[in-house]
């Protein structure tokens, strides 16, 4: 510690310790509350419960995970449904106020249907037009824009020459915006799911394959049971002329708070213009 201007104060180092300290405490008090947890849904066997699928299952060796391996899955799988999830949320909001007229087509989608998104969330799964606004808006705007792997053997795929332990970037962002499988690829189009399979290597929102997002289907029901939630009981808006900067951290986010009017059920959504980094990712 020294002295400045009569108040006490720590070196930079100091407080990098001291953050460090209390990120080590939170780390294990979370790591308990997610072992306890575990222990919950030992010997069960539910289908459609995740945590208890990682907790039962064996590893790739047949044995049971270790508490290691348990918490640092877990808390992963959590994690990275609720941050997608978000920025799937907000994006396509976003879109929607952008595109009023699908907005509308999707509110008249929701009102029409009758379903309570609180208490029949899963119905929602069958709704045709909410399903074709998130896989666009998903498509268009990525939630994760990359991706990550470790190459766990010799690989040659175009040529490349890859060894165990290196690492390869996958761009979703690129890929699903290809301009020979998406036609005007820029822009909003929902409808063009009517004829398109998103469980194809050209959509790699949530990544394909063996090693395709586990939280997908979990994703994907949040998303739909909020926008859903938000649609049935408002209309939302951006306050004209807002500046909407995008950053990467992890997932796609807006460095600056999106200023958005939630109007009545019975208001109309009406675009407003934007300026910032986010127009470069669109057309209209």
């Amino acid at each position: 510690p020294c002295r400045a201007h009569g108040r006490a104060s720590t070196t930079e180092g100091e407080q990098l310790r001291f953050s460090h300290a209390r990120y080590k405490r939170a780390a294990e008090e979370i790591e308990i509350k997610i072992l306890q947890w575990a222990d919950q849904r030992r010997g069960m066997n539910a289908k459609r419960d995740i945590l208890s699928m990682f907790v039962n299952g064996p590893d790739e060796n047949g044995e049971p995970l270790s508490e290691d391996r348990l918490a640092g899955h877990i808390l992963t799988i959590y994690a990275a449904s609720f941050t997608s999830s978000v920025s799937s949320l907000i994006w396509s909001l976003f879109l929607l106020m952008q595109h009023p007229n699908i907005a509308h087509d999707l509110c008249d989608e929701l009102d029409g249907s009758g379903i309570d998104p609180l208490s029949d969330g899963m119905k929602l799964l069958d709704l045709p037009l909410l399903d074709r606004v998130l896989k666009e808006s998903m498509r268009l705007l990525t939630p994760v824009p990359y991706q990550v792997r470790r190459v766990t053997r010799d690989a040659h795929p175009n040529g490349a020459d890859l060894k165990p332990r290196d690492i390869v970037v996958i761009g979703s962002w690129a890929t699903n915006r290809l301009a020979s499988v998406y036609a005007e690829a820029e822009r909003f189009k929902p409808d063009r799911w009517l004829e398109m399979d998103s469980n194809t290597y050209d959509y790699l929102t949530f990544s394909a394959g063996p090693r395709r997002c586990v939280g997908y289907g979990l994703a994907m029901i949040m998303v739909k049971i909020t926008l859903a939630s938000i649609l049935l009981k408002r209309r939302p808006n951006l306050v004209p002329n807002a500046r909407i900067d995008t950053q990467v951290a992890v997932t796609l986010r807006s460095k600056q708070p999106i200023p958005v009017v939630m109007a009545d059920h019975n208001a109309k959504i009406v675009r407003s213009s934007v300026h910032g980094t986010v127009t470069n990712h669109y057309a209209l």
